[in-house]
């Protein structure tokens, strides 16, 4: 009887083991996108008590290298979790699976997140009418070609503005770069600028010239949290810029990667069924409460999360895209960029 005792014990103590499951954050913690999903992981947690949810930062490359560990070290189980960003998205569907080092199509969406972005000058250009008629010499500051940035230096080349790129800045940096007088012009993303450039802009040291654009049903419009603002497309309009050129397609595949699809929770395609959808119904639940949404609209402003099938269908749309000469067109752009 007492050789039993130990076998008993272990199998108890095995049946109320909890598993561990990974979020990678390809950034650091102080992030747009560790805010997101640090929060969501929390509130899914609430819900999912049988596992235990640890969010992992995996800083460097712009984000590329913890998607490159993602992509080459996950297992198709569930237990690991990776949150994209636009930055990880662009640069795959600029480069292709084999030069970006990582395959999207090997992962399969829990959840989507849709931001927006908003363009910043220095009060010295005064407007956004100013610089189109006067065209003056203008600094702004990205990463690289191949990231979140591309969305500004394709949109100064289609308005036929004198834009300088100068790269190797982060979010953060650019921030740094502008009020420092570095540069002139800047765009964040909602989180960013709400973070950083609202109580800027109410000092009057900074002016919003317009938004990227909202999305709905297929068609641009005016961002909510600013209306009073036009959207990319409208200034096009408004200046008689050619809004079906195919550097304006090769700009609407670039924004969609960039804001209208900026995050993706994903999991490793393969992941068995009942894994998968224990997690969407987690999230279903986490997502819509107060607790969650309150701090996260705070932040974000009115994006939009999109949970489950819905996702997997933005998925795939955004990286199976039926414009292939925009695409090619775009690949050109950045390929030459600064030559």
């Amino acid at each position: 009887m007492l050789k039993i005792i130990p076998v008993l014990a272990s199998v108890l103590i095995a049946s109320t083991a909890i598993a561990e499951t990974t979020v990678i954050v390809p950034y650091k913690n102080t992030s747009s996108t560790h805010f997101l999903a640090n929060l969501a992981t929390e509130h899914l947690s609430k819900q999912i008590t049988d596992e235990s949810f640890k969010v992992k930062n995996i800083n460097g490359g712009s984000g590329f290298k913890a998607a490159k560990i993602f992509d080459n070290t996950a297992k198709a189980d569930g237990k690991t979790m990776m949150i994209t960003s636009g930055t990880i998205a662009i640069n795959y569907i600029l480069k292709g699976a084999d030069k970006a080092g990582y395959e999207y199509k090997n992962w399969k969406p829990l959840f989507t997140h849709s931001t927006n972005g908003l363009a910043v000058i220095k009060p010295d250009l005064i407007s956004l009418d100013n610089i189109m008629k006067n065209k003056p010499q203008m600094i702004s500051t990205g990463n690289n070609i191949y990231g979140y940035d591309v969305i500004m230096a394709l949109a100064s080349d289609i308005l036929g503005w004198n834009t300088k790129m100068v790269w190797g800045n982060n979010s953060g940096g650019k921030f740094k770069a502008f009020m420092s007088n570095e540069t002139n012009l800047d765009h964040q993303t909602y989180t960013s600028y709400n973070k950083r450039y609202k109580k800027v802009v109410e000092a009057g040291d900074a002016i919003p010239i317009f938004c990227w654009g909202e999305i709905v049903d297929g068609q641009y419009t005016r961002c909510p949290d600013y209306p009073n603002l036009p959207h990319f497309l409208e200034v096009l309009e408004m200046y008689n810029i050619p809004t079906d050129s195919i550097k304006v397609r090769a700009w609407k595949l670039a924004h969609n990667a960039v804001h209208y699809l900026k995050a993706f929770m994903v999991v490793k395609k393969g992941t068995p069924d009942s894994t998968y959808n224990k997690y969407v119904a987690g999230y279903e639940k986490a997502l819509i409460t107060d607790a969650f949404k309150t701090p996260f609209h705070k932040r974000a402003g009115t994006s939009v999360i999109t949970i489950g099938q819905p996702a997997v269908d933005k998925f795939e749309n955004l990286f199976n895209t039926k414009d292939t000469e925009a695409l090619e067109w775009l690949r050109n752009f950045t390929a030459n960029y600064n030559k």
